[in-house]
């Protein structure tokens, strides 16, 4: 009994971990939005007009048009609650350290993506002289936060996100130019904006705060 009591707890180590079941209702809410996100990016490329007005310009848009662009606000902040929800998740079942590993690095590829992939994919060349760091960028700069956010204990998180959504837009009344050389440090945090860097430009449509 005692050698095949030794066989079962080996076979046990040698078997591989049970995987960890997901949440299906989550994956089913990513897909959707990424649905009607792709919805607005179609748009951009077959609507005739696209380049020459805003479809959420009530002066020429149509109802059909200004459906396409408005649902598409939704978007965003389903794929950041989505985020934070998954680095919760992850954080169950795994220590700090490791998440904020994780986070961190994820954060970095994300970022290294929208500056090489994404701008050809945007623009079908790198000999472009204004870049836009756009929805991959500032997902990992958020990554890149929460990756020190997580050491925090979670009232402090609570607090510092319900801060964010209440009185980020207190802030509307400062300038990036009011900061001189540093206004870029601005237009990231807070103002959409463009960051000259030697002969090219970045542009910023996302700040982190909102």
């Amino acid at each position: 009994m005692v050698f095949s009591s030794r066989m079962r707890d080996d076979a046990s180590l040698a078997s591989p971990a049970k995987s960890v079941s997901r949440i299906a209702s989550i994956d089913a809410l990513r897909g959707v939005v990424m649905i009607v996100m792709a919805l607005d990016h179609v748009r951009d490329f077959f609507h005739a007009g696209a380049m020459s007005f805003s479809p959420t310009d009530l002066a020429r848009t149509t109802p059909a048009l200004f459906l396409t662009r408005w649902i598409t606000h939704f978007c965003f902040p389903v794929f950041m609650f989505v985020s934070g929800t998954g680095a919760f998740l992850f954080a169950q079942r795994s220590r700090t350290p490791r998440l904020s590993r994780f986070l961190l690095t994820r954060g970095l590829w994300l970022i290294l993506l929208e500056l090489t992939v994404m701008q050809l994919a945007y623009n079908f060349t790198f000999h472009i002289r204004v870049i836009f760091i756009l929805i991959l960028w500032i997902f990992g700069l958020c990554m890149i936060l929460m990756a020190a956010l997580v050491r925090l204990p979670v009232p402090w998180v609570a607090g510092l996100g319900i801060a964010v959504v209440i009185f980020h837009n207190l802030l509307d009344g400062v300038q990036a130019k009011h900061f001189g050389s540093f206004a870029w440090v601005w237009t990231l945090l807070h103002q959409p904006g463009g960051i000259p860097i030697g002969g090219y430009e970045l542009q910023a449509p996302y700040p982190i705060l909102p």
